[in-house]
């Protein structure tokens, strides 16, 4: 990371990444890092997806605004994502390994044939996502001090509790 008159500039695998200020950068971590967490709590909440994609009014379409949200959040392919990020400074060495995994399976999950949330929920390959995520979220809790980032990997998304009640 380099700093010239408050202008930071990262070089990545990608190019250089500029950031106004060492603030903006801070900023832009501190939301990807909460952003990047809640995803996986939202992977791993399998009662939310039953409670939510299961019911006639819906905060979201369906199961693929969660696996959306959480690849794009790594740029779509995951590992080169990962990469990135790790260059930026949002993640460490540590915290992208243990999301490796995550992103391997959420690649190269397909949902089955015509499905609907119900086929997905049942779906042993998405079983195993929400598991992977599981366990992810388990080990990112040993490496993440930052307590925003601990209760968006504990509680997800609130959203959903905030519309639960609303059908």
């Amino acid at each position: 990371m380099s700093e010239d008159s408050g202008e930071i500039a990262i070089p990545t695998q990608r190019g250089v990444v500029t950031f106004a200020s060492n603030q903006e950068w801070q900023d832009m971590r501190r939301g990807w890092r909460i952003n990047i967490c809640t995803a996986i709590a939202d992977l791993a909440n399998t009662e939310m997806h039953r409670r939510i994609w299961l019911r006639p009014k819906k905060p979201w379409d369906h199961w693929s605004d969660i696996y959306e949200q959480f690849l794009t959040l790594l740029l779509v392919e995951p590992q080169d994502g990962l990469l990135h990020f790790q260059e930026l400074g949002y993640l460490t060495a540590a915290e992208a390994s243990v999301i490796s995994d995550l992103a391997d399976v959420m690649s190269s999950y397909v949902p089955p044939e015509n499905w609907t949330d119900e086929i997905i929920l049942a779906d042993p390959a998405w079983k195993n996502v929400c598991e992977i995520a599981a366990q992810t979220a388990e080990r990112l809790h040993l490496l993440i001090t930052e307590e925003d980032e601990t209760r968006a990997l504990t509680e997800g998304d609130p959203e959903w509790r905030r519309n639960d009640d609303e059908d």
